[in-house]
């Protein structure tokens, strides 16, 4: 996700299968057009289960 610099949502399966990653969604910060780092809005992670 902080490639594409686009918000991105993880099943529980799929973030089990990736090293720091929850499920739900996540969303980028940026500074400048460049991607520094992630946020994940709780009550989008609530309704997905994690």
């Amino acid at each position: 996700m902080l490639r594409t610099r686009r918000p991105a949502t993880h099943t529980a399966e799929q973030a089990r299968r990736m090293r720091g990653v929850l499920s739900g969604m996540s969303l980028p910060i940026t500074i400048d057009a460049e991607a520094v780092g992630t946020v994940r809005p709780p009550a989008i992670r609530t309704r997905c289960g994690a």
